[in-house]
């Protein structure tokens, strides 16, 4: 609801994660649910969500060197022709 309060039935017993997510922001919190218990207070930190470079990390420097190697290539070839010339 609007005060941030969620309640939930019929919970079967064992171990969970309970996650909230809304629009930026995501929070989650691990909690073991057993039987004959009828209220779980659980207070969960929402933090902004970080976005993921990890693939941007690798494929800027890849697309680089692959740029570089493909102009020392070109420049050698080039330069050894006007050489033999």
């Amino acid at each position: 609801n609007e005060q941030g309060i969620a309640s939930f039935t019929d919970i079967e017993g064992g171990n969970h994660e309970l996650i909230v997510e809304y629009d930026a922001y995501k929070g989650n919190q691990f909690i073991n649910v057993q039987g004959g218990v009828e209220d779980i207070n659980i207070h969960i930190i929402v933090e902004e969500k970080t976005t993921n470079n990890t693939q941007s990390t690798f494929v800027i420097p890849l697309v680089i060197a692959a740029g570089l190697l493909l102009f020392t290539i070109t420049y050698f070839i080039f330069f050894k022709k006007k050489i033999l010339a």
